[in-house]
């Protein structure tokens, strides 16, 4: 992987370009929200590489931002969003099953608006993901340690 290997130029392009990235984020963001009511309404359907372009400027944008914030507090994440952060991983694993859930769910329920569907998605799957993904660390963690002072 690029970013891997060239860690450091990486990095130096991302904060280069960090008002360049943010701006595209902001665009891209009502882009794709502005696509997905289309398709929905009007039923024309966009190729799946412009919300392909969306994640990645909206991954830049997180990293942008997390190199940011790990230089104001002198390289040490805050304590929850360093569990926030390990969590990651599985939330992107997670996030689109809860997805498929939560449509069908608010389908039965009657939540047929737009605008309501997606904000609904947005905090009940990212908050239920967060939330579950972090405290599956924090037991993993609590388990690992009960397992190693056992073994002492």
């Amino acid at each position: 992987c690029f970013a891997g290997r060239y860690y450091d130029k990486f990095t130096a392009w991302v904060k280069k370009y960090g008002c360049l990235i943010s701006a595209l984020f902001v665009i891209m963001s009502f882009a794709d929200i502005a696509l997905y009511l289309k398709i929905n309404t009007v039923g024309v359907i966009v190729s799946e590489s412009f919300h392909l372009f969306y994640c990645i400027c909206a991954i830049m944008f997180t990293f942008y931002i997390s190199l940011s914030a790990k230089k104001l507090t002198g390289g040490k994440l805050p304590g929850l969003v360093a569990v926030a952060d390990r969590a990651t991983y599985h939330v992107y694993l997670c996030h689109c099953l809860l997805i498929v859930w939560l449509n069908d769910k608010l389908y039965q329920a009657g939540v047929t608006g737009y605008a309501k569907r997606y904000l609904l998605r947005i905090i009940i799957v990212y908050s239920a993901c967060f939330g579950l993904c972090m405290l599956w660390n924090m037991v993993k963690d609590k388990l690992k340690r009960l397992e190693q002072t056992e073994i002492k």
